[in-house]
């Protein structure tokens, strides 16, 4: 009888699983940023950091991306609303470099004084310590943060300054927070195109159309509010963006969070007051992940799978007590 109790709870737990995965949905979201870049030190926006507006990027060196998000979509319906716009913000330590040509590769991790101190927001996993790299808000049009790619000289910004631009940034509703959670498939890397990519004056002097490097990650979910509140977020193979069966963390080449590739541009033609604040390049980047819809539905599905499989074991056991009690009587 436990024997069939136990088959009949994994059935409804395969069941929930197979249900899940069949009801995946895709989070597609395309964003354009202002890169800063920050060094540890004293007097700048950011507490133990200043602004770096000369010299080559290093290992210890902060990036900050400010991001606004002219798609952001749950399998292809838009989730910025009307009156409403999605942005964001990334927030990464650089953690090694491999060269200074061409093809060699900056590695990013989660910057140790944490993403809220960087951002003056306060998001799940931002502390000090915490995993979280990349936060997404949704907002009103109160300010309507702009970067504009096609913008005359290339893209631009009207916010004026890092704290007002990350203010922005980081203003309205959590939507999501994504980073590092431990997970040895999660990932963070750039690598250099243009000779001299290292070196910030170079970097600020190339026109937005000049490629700069070429970037790729990996990350886990830290919160989620998007298809709802709590949306459980699906594993899938970093190669092939298809699901994986697996919730584990070996090295699956599987994470259960978003897969972001994209490219960085010169910082020529952004205004004096970014440059500054440490602003010395642009940005933009594609991503996805995968999640299900519903987690109330989800738990409804898996509850009543549950107790099909209790009212099973039930009837088992009834039936076993008026065996005995007929066996007894004879």
């Amino acid at each position: 009888m436990v024997k069939k109790f136990a088959s009949g709870l994994l059935f409804a737990l395969v069941l929930v699983n197979a249900w899940a995965t069949a009801e995946a949905v895709v989070i597609q979201a395309q964003d354009d940023d202002i890169e800063f870049l920050f060094t540890p030190g004293v007097g700048g926006p950011v507490p133990g950091l200043i602004p770096k507006t000369s010299g080559t990027i290093a290992v210890g060196d902060v990036l900050v991306a400010i991001m606004e998000f002219p798609s952001f979509s749950v399998d292809g319906v838009s989730q910025i609303f009307p009156g409403t716009e999605i942005t964001g913000a990334f927030v990464g330590a650089v953690t090694s470099i491999s060269g200074s040509t061409p093809g060699s590769t900056i590695t990013f991790g989660p910057y140790s004084g944490g993403f809220n101190v960087v951002t003056g927001a306060t998001v799940p996993g931002g502390a000090a310590g915490g995993g979280a790299m990349v936060a997404v808000f949704r907002n009103d049009l109160t300010f309507n943060l702009n970067i504009d790619p096609a913008a005359p000289g290339g893209l631009t910004t009207n916010c004026t300054g890092y704290l007002q631009c990350i203010g922005e940034a980081t203003a309205g509703s959590l939507l999501q927070v994504d980073g590092f959670s431990g997970d040895p498939d999660e990932f963070w890397v750039a690598t250099l195109i243009a000779p001299g990519a290292l070196d910030v004056g170079t970097v600020r002097g190339l026109e937005s159309t000049a490629l700069v490097a070429g970037f790729n990650a990996a990350l886990t979910t830290i919160f989620n509010a998007i298809p709802g509140p709590g949306s459980p977020i699906l594993f899938k193979n970093i190669g092939t963006g298809a699901p994986c069966p697996t919730g584990s963390s070996a090295l699956d080449g599987c994470v259960a969070g978003p897969t972001l590739s994209g490219t960085v541009t010169g910082g020529s033609g952004l205004a004096t007051g970014l440059l500054n604040d440490g602003a010395f390049a642009r940005s933009d980047a594609d991503g996805s992940k995968l999640t299900v819809p519903g987690p109330a539905t989800l738990g409804l599905i898996g509850l009543g799978l549950l107790a099909a499989a209790v009212l099973g074991r039930r009837r088992q056991v009834a039936s076993g007590f008026n065996t005995v009690r007929i066996g007894s009587a004879n």
